[in-house]
């Protein structure tokens, strides 16, 4: 994400194509979406790290409104973060 960030800062983007979701085109909405995912990454971080519990996470996740499979990758990026941290 960090690495996004670098990219629009020192290049026009003029289209985002994400994973999930529909492509973008306005500035904007590419810099809010860029912003939203990074803090999502960090709060993520930051309750796995934190020790917090399934239950925990579980809530945590209930505030985004995931869409079809998109909750099952949510769930494949803690064990991502869980992995880079070192938790089992």
């Amino acid at each position: 994400m960090l690495k996004s960030e670098w990219i629009t800062q020192n290049h026009p983007v003029k289209l985002l194509v994400p994973g999930h979701g529909q492509p973008v085109e306005d500035p904007e909405e590419i810099r809010r979406r860029q912003q939203n995912d990074l803090m999502y990454i960090r709060e993520l971080r930051k309750s796995i790290s934190g020790g917090e519990n399934s239950q925990n996470l579980e809530e945590y996740i209930n505030q985004y409104q995931f869409i079809g499979g998109i909750r099952r990758n949510h769930y494949n990026n803690i064990a991502v973060i869980k992995d880079e941290l070192g938790i089992n």
